[in-house]
């Protein structure tokens, strides 16, 4: 079950004794990995992603310079080194590779207290669903990982 790992757990309220990780190294590098991906870099990105957990902790193969080998590497090591990083990593990622499904939401929403001081001027706010894909507002689907 994914039960535990959405659910919420409290931190202790001294951190005086231990410091507080905001972002992980490995989101660092697969981030590097990826912008060297995205220029063409692929020589880059494959160093970048076979000096990471995957080869040292894990014991995966070395991944070569193929580009679709280094999408499928940085597909693979987002989902599995950055599942516990922090909320809407995955989704930041899946929107930035256009891999969302059909009607998931392309923007943060807009919180209600928000548009309650904005007043009546603001429309209502009745985006996402299937069918809605617009690719706007909400995501086509067109290559969603499904």
């Amino acid at each position: 079950s994914n039960y535990a790992f959405i659910r919420y757990f409290p931190l202790p309220d001294d951190r005086a004794d231990y410091p507080l990780n905001i972002i992980d190294i490995e989101e660092v590098n697969l981030l590097k990995a990826e912008v060297a991906y995205g220029k063409g870099e692929y020589d880059l990105a494959r160093d970048i992603i076979n000096s990471g957990r995957r080869v040292t902790v894990g014991e995966m193969p070395l991944i070569t310079n193929d580009p679709e080998e280094i999408a499928d590497a940085l597909f693979y090591e987002n989902s599995i080194e950055l599942h516990f990083a922090g909320k809407g990593i995955q989704w930041m990622f899946m929107r930035r590779w256009d891999l969302l499904q059909e009607g998931t939401l392309l923007h943060l929403p807009i919180a209600a207290v928000e548009v309650q001081l904005i007043g009546p001027q603001i429309e209502a706010v009745t985006i996402g669903g299937t069918g809605t894909g617009d690719g706007i507002d909400s995501a086509r689907g067109d290559n969603s990982w499904r």
